[in-house]
């Protein structure tokens, strides 16, 4: 039987077990930070309520350690499950929409493939914001970088010098490119 075989200790084995060690260590290192762990442990969101009461949940995280971005994708893999299993039940009444801002530069999220195919029917929506298709492309292979833009209603580009995506959206949409350069001033004169 597989399950009674004693474990035979050879260096493959040993650095196994110390690489699961490891890897066990690392995600459970989120834990041990006091700020982190009274967000997990506590929370003003009541998590039934998603979908019916207007809400905006904000995660701001520094830019300046990326380490810090597996947490994001850690709330957005709950808010997604609990979100789901709302709609499964009853109908969303209010949208909820995922808006990931720095998308590029957010660790790989295992779900989003399959979310962004059926998330419309169930009244969640993404809005993926990244600077070049080269950050999606190093997460996630070129064939799920295809279905990850097929799944989304539209693209919103604000200009790249970064020839693949140049090419891809000239590919996608045509060689036209117009260039809008404006400049608003406001002011409030009190009498």
């Amino acid at each position: 039987n597989y399950f009674c075989e004693p474990l035979r200790e050879s260096d493959a084995d040993a650095k196994q077990i110390g690489f699961y060690i490891a890897s066990i260590t690392n995600a459970l290192r989120v834990f041990l930070n006091p700020t982190w762990n009274s967000i997990y442990t506590k929370s003003d969101i009541n998590l039934d309520t998603l979908g019916s009461e207007k809400i905006i949940i904000y995660i701001i995280l520094p830019d300046s350690d990326a380490t810090k971005h597996s947490y994001a994708v850690a709330i957005l893999t709950i808010l997604y499950s609990v979100i789901t299993r709302i709609s499964s039940k009853k109908t969303i009444e209010r949208p909820f929409l995922f808006i990931l801002e720095e998308f590029g530069t957010l660790p790989h999220i295992s779900f989003l493939e399959n979310a962004l195919a059926v998330a419309r029917s169930r009244n969640i929506w993404f809005c993926l914001c990244f600077q070049n298709i080269s950050q999606i492309i190093t997460k996630y292979s070129k064939d799920t970088f295809q279905n990850l833009i097929g799944g989304l209603m539209g693209l919103i580009y604000l200009g790249s010098d970064n020839l693949e995506t140049n090419k891809y959206l000239v590919e996608r949409y045509g060689g036209y490119v117009e260039t809008k350069i404006s400049k608003g001033e406001s002011k409030r004169e009190d009498a």
